[in-house]
């Protein structure tokens, strides 16, 4: 008898099965599951931590399952700076290596086990301005419980300062934290309860008085 455990989406039906510690994603179309199973070999091909693909049959795919702490979770109980290298050196080797942008890079979307950070969830990955990728996870930083702390600016602050070193480039601040704004006032839409608060966020950062 298999054992399973449903996890939480929006978007697809996703499963642990416990006893063969393997995940079942079933997606609403075969295409898109042959589109995460080809960015999970191209990545895990290249060392970028991800789950290990091992099945594709139509709309359902199989992986491994990763034992360990959601990142969201994980950050808002305790926000390490220390894993701020680790965590940059993954969106590094993605985009360096996997040559896209992950689409939905929140941090609900990585998973934190042992030492090392490995991200999931494919779906929306495509070519693309890498930047978009930090914009959303800065934005996940500083949109979830608790909202909008010095300490979580300062922890996007250096997790920038970590990318643009490890990949040799460097990002505009100005601009960056503008794309920041525009999209806390995109999410109003769908999160009208923070209506307020998002909303004189955005205003601060493009107002300069935040960074």
């Amino acid at each position: 008898m298999i054992e399973w455990i449903r996890f939480k989406s929006r978007k697809n039906r996703v499963f642990h099965l416990v006893n063969q510690n393997k995940v079942l994603k079933v997606f609403p179309e075969a295409s898109l599951a042959e589109k995460e199973w080809r960015v999970l070999r191209q990545a895990l091909e290249r060392g970028v931590p991800v789950p290990k693909p091992l099945r594709l049959r139509k709309e359902q795919l199989w992986m491994e399952y990763i034992a360990g702490a959601n990142l969201c979770d994980y950050l808002n109980a305790c926000l390490d700076e220390k894993l701020i290298p680790t965590l940059s050196g993954w969106f590094v080797a993605f985009h360096r290596h996997a040559g896209q942008r992950h689409g939905d890079a929140n941090l609900r979307n990585f998973i934190l086990a042992g030492e090392k950070i490995y991200g999931v969830d494919f779906e929306e990955t495509a070519p693309g301005d890498s930047i978009l990728d930090l914009v959303q996870f800065a934005c996940s930083v500083l949109d979830t419980e608790p909202m909008f702390t010095a300490a979580k600016y300062r922890f996007c602050q250096q997790f920038l300062c970590a990318y643009e070193e490890q990949m040799g480039t460097e990002i505009e601040r100005l601009q960056f934290w503008q794309q920041v704004a525009d999209l806390l006032r995109r999410k109003i839409a769908f999160r009208p309860e923070q209506a307020l608060v998002l909303k004189e966020e955005a205003i601060k950062i493009m107002n300069g008085k935040i960074v």
